[in-house]
């Protein structure tokens, strides 16, 4: 088994730029042998509902290390094995702002594993809050306590991997080395308002049928051609998907399925859709353009983090009514979030 290395941070502010103490727990062979924690010195101010969440104020590391002082001790261990965080994004994130902040080059990217991305395969149906799975294994956690929560994050990966999860199918990377703004982009198929009013409907009937989750906004709903991640400049992808004709392209929807919490309806196969993807993709490739390279699945969330009251709901839900519409339009789009609110905003299109 590799060795893993999850570690969590708790943060001062509202800004989660800086940390304020970090844990550490080693996983080697199916066990733990190891493990670290530490105050940190963030040098910042700190606000009052982190100091309530997590204990930690300006007395507690009064006279403890900053980050720049405590990472020639930490990199040993940091840089020793795969990285594993439960809701990895966001204390990679802190880490990167730390080693920015303070001048560390330590390296372009990382691989990692997210326990709440296995969760959501390995425990469809339920909440991925670290405290509700150690409640569900019988895991202690002393909550917001980094040394803590590192332990639990392990402990869990451990149940995973007993429950025959494959660490390879989780593996993710994510780069220090952002530079200057970028944009979140992928290229989709929008929907007719017909063909939204139908997935409306749909979504209705799950609600009416017990389902609880982040449902898609209307004007959220797309089938997803390629998914480009953080991109400084759109216009190269812009340029590949407008040398690509748009060919008659006419969408079934098909059965409901789920990806772990994830809530979707499918599409009925396609062949014109599927090569179009193709050329697209290989535009996407003469112009340079990354982008993720599963296997396109068409599909079209409807709902996140779903919650459902039994197993074979999706399965009694699954024969919907189908939907028809025909493509006249193929956009390269925007995600970010305003106000709080996911949004998909159209910077360039082909029809």
């Amino acid at each position: 088994m590799a060795r893993f290395v999850a570690f969590d941070v708790e943060t001062p502010n509202r800004w989660n730029d800086r940390m304020s103490a970090i844990g550490i727990t080693i996983v080697e062979d199916g066990e733990v042998v190891e493990e670290f924690y530490s105050l940190v010195d963030p040098e910042e101010p700190f606000d009052s509902f982190n100091v309530q969440l997590t204990g930690i104020d300006e007395q507690a590391v009064w006279g403890q290390p900053n980050f720049g002082e405590l990472w020639p001790v930490i990199e040993p261990l940091m840089s020793s094995g795969m990285l594993l965080a439960h809701n990895a994004v966001f204390d990679l994130g802190v880490l990167g702002k730390c080693l920015k902040a303070y001048g560390i080059y330590w390296r372009p990217y990382t691989r990692y594993v997210c326990t709440v991305q296995m969760g959501r395969r390995v425990l469809p149906g339920m909440s991925h809050k670290l405290n509700v799975l150690c409640d569900y294994y019988g895991i202690a956690l002393d909550h917001h306590k980094a040394n803590s929560d590192a332990r639990a994050c392990a402990e869990i990966l451990l149940h995973y991997l007993d429950e025959g999860a494959e660490v390879r199918n989780f593996i993710r990377t994510y780069s220090f080395e952002k530079k200057g703004y970028t944009m979140r982009l992928f290229i989709a198929i929008p929907f007719s308002e017909e063909f939204k009013g139908e997935l409306i409907w749909v979504q209705n009937e799950m609600r009416a049928n017990g389902v609880r989750g982040n449902f898609s906004r209307a004007e959220n709903l797309h089938v997803t051609v390629a998914f480009l991640g953080e991109v400084e400049d759109p216009m190269p992808a812009m340029k590949a998907l407008a040398s690509v004709p748009l060919p008659e392209l006419r969408l079934t929807s098909g059965p409901l399925g789920n990806f772990g919490e994830l809530l979707w309806i499918g599409l009925r196969k396609n062949p014109a859709l599927e090569q179009y993807v193709v050329s697209v993709r290989n535009a996407l490739d003469v112009a340079g353009v990354a982008y993720d390279r599963k296997k396109f699945r068409p599909h079209i969330t409807l709902v996140r983090k779903a919650e459902w009251p039994y197993q074979t709901l999706v399965e009694e839900l699954a024969e919907v009514h189908r939907v028809r519409m025909n493509v006249d339009r193929v956009c390269l789009m925007k995600s970010e979030r305003i106000n709080g609110k996911l949004t998909y905003t159209v910077i360039g299109e082909v029809s």
